[in-house]
């Protein structure tokens, strides 16, 4: 009410103002030099007060705003049962400067694929005339029936200049938006603003009418080869920290950003694996952020990040004892059989360096880096001069199954085809798998790549991708077959 008041008298007071302004500064031919100076500097004033009476009726969302979202992403699979994915979004308002806000944001996403724990937290710069316009934000993993994308999420804030009357309309960031119309949402009073694009509908969103909080909405989002999904998000909590508490949270978020930093890990890696480097520098740092964390904004990271790293070292203490069972043992029988039902008797490798890749060899979904088929296809041809031979093993439950084998192994061959492999793909019934050490026992994931040596004996076991060598593609894998080929048989 106090507010009200004071706004209804600043408002009167312009307009006292502007009424008197001609009679107390007429202009004077005789004086240029004044009546131009008094003129300004009145003009100076008038702006003030009227800027001022603007925030007062619209206050801005404040720095030490600490915001909290619910948010789902939703999908029709082809039988029409539902797949949700749900994420919870964090925010804290670290800095308003003009139209442009300094956000710390940390998230947690389940259900249809998720990230590592190092892409759940971050710092954004938000653009609030462009709402869902930000460089830093936040993004998901969102598996799909065409495979797997990356979904960057909007950070719902906005500026308080949108226009909150009923049919206006205007363009910003390549979008038209219109007021749609005025209503409670929440029990707050609130107003409906649309987005649309060159496809259709982008963003529907209420925020409040008083300060343009953003408190829900819906919006359309295109993944894969067009798939349409729906993201709704809605306000859950709202609260303003004390100053100490803001500042002690944003130096929170700066040791866990330079922790990553410190990780050297690229930005929206979509496999959670660390290397052992990687760990053992978590093993050192990651309990120092976890015993000093505080914040509610790095709550949630803390738990994951503490759990996942748990089990990568318990997973990885198992891949080692697979791969210490195996290496200078022998590989046993490589009889095979490939795509088109041939069979290769294990004899024809004798004497041979042979190099086995075992990943589920199929076209859909087609995700990147496709078991790096890419990289070691180039080593293949490269070192078939060496008499190095080359085998995918196409592993896939199907295939255990009458009716779904021929579909597996089509799916084998047209990718086979789309990469233009040189090397054969071979079938394993998983026997031979199991006797070389299955990584999936232990909780990985293929690729695996196995190298046997000319006298038949493993020289090589490495679960999961190499490290790619922008020059060199996998350099580690080319040193491995290089010693298994100066080796004597």
């Amino acid at each position: 009410m106090g507010r009200r008041l004071s706004i209804s008298l600043l408002k009167a007071f312009i307009q006292s103002f502007c009424r008197s302004y001609p009679a107390r500064l007429l202009p004077r031919p005789a004086q240029p030099s004044i009546r131009h100076g008094s003129f300004s500097k009145a003009f100076r004033v008038l702006t003030t007060l009227v800027l001022l009476a603007t925030l007062a009726a619209n206050p801005q969302i404040a720095a030490g705003e600490q915001l909290t979202y619910e948010l789902t992403i939703t999908a029709d699979k082809d039988d029409g049962t539902p797949q949700v994915k749900r994420i919870q979004l964090n925010l804290l308002v670290e800095q308003i400067a003009g139209e442009n806000a300094t956000v710390g944001w940390s998230l947690a996403e389940e259900g249809r694929g998720t990230f590592s724990w190092l892409e759940h937290y971050g710092r954004a710069s938000v653009n609030l005339l462009e709402p869902g316009d930000s460089v830093g934000g936040p993004a998901v993993l969102l598996t799909h029936s065409g495979g797997r994308s990356v979904v960057p999420i909007a950070i719902p804030l906005a500026s308080t200049t949108l226009s909150r009357d009923e049919g206006a309309m205007w363009t910003a960031g390549g979008l038209n938006y219109k007021t749609l119309a005025t209503g409670k949402r929440q029990e707050i009073d609130a107003v409906e603003i649309e987005s649309r694009g060159r496809f259709g509908h982008r963003r529907s969103f209420w925020i409040a009418a008083e300060d343009c909080l953003m408190l829900d909405g819906v919006e359309t989002l295109f993944v894969g080869q067009g798939e349409q999904q729906q993201l709704k998000f809605k306000l859950v909590s709202r609260a303003t920290l004390a100053s100490s508490d803001s500042q002690e949270a944003s130096q929170e978020l700066d040791q866990w950003i330079a922790l990553r930093d410190l990780l050297k890990r690229e930005v929206r890696t979509e496999r959670p694996e660390l290397s052992a480097e990687q760990l053992t520098t978590l093993k050192t740092e990651l309990p120092k952020l976890i015993d000093s964390q505080k914040s509610l904004l790095l709550k949630q990271v803390a738990t994951s990040a503490d759990k996942e790293v748990r089990g990568q070292k318990s997973q990885q203490a198992a891949i080692a004892a697979l791969r210490e069972a195996i290496l200078g043992k022998e590989a046993g029988d490589l009889t095979l059989v490939d795509l088109l039902g041939k069979v290769t008797e294990g004899e024809s490798y004798a004497g041979k360096v042979v190099v086995l890749h075992f990943w589920k060899y199929t076209d859909s979904p087609l995700e990147e880096p496709y078991g790096q088929i890419g990289y070691l296809d180039f080593l293949a041809r490269k070192r078939a001069a060496d008499g190095v031979v080359t085998l995918g093993v196409h592993c896939d439950p199907e295939l255990s199954d009458a009716e779904t084998r021929r579909g597996s192994l089509s799916a084998a061959r047209r990718l086979r085809s789309f990469m233009n492999l040189s090397y054969p793909i071979m079938v394993d019934d998983g026997k031979l798998l199991d006797r070389l050490g299955d990584p999936r026992s232990a909780g990985a994931a293929l690729p695996l790549f196995v190298v046997i040596g000319k006298d038949g004996k493993v020289t090589t076991y490495h679960a999961g991708l190499y490290e790619v060598n922008p020059r060199e593609g996998l350099a580690e894998l080319s040193t491995a077959i290089s010693a298994a080929v100066g080796a004597k048989p």
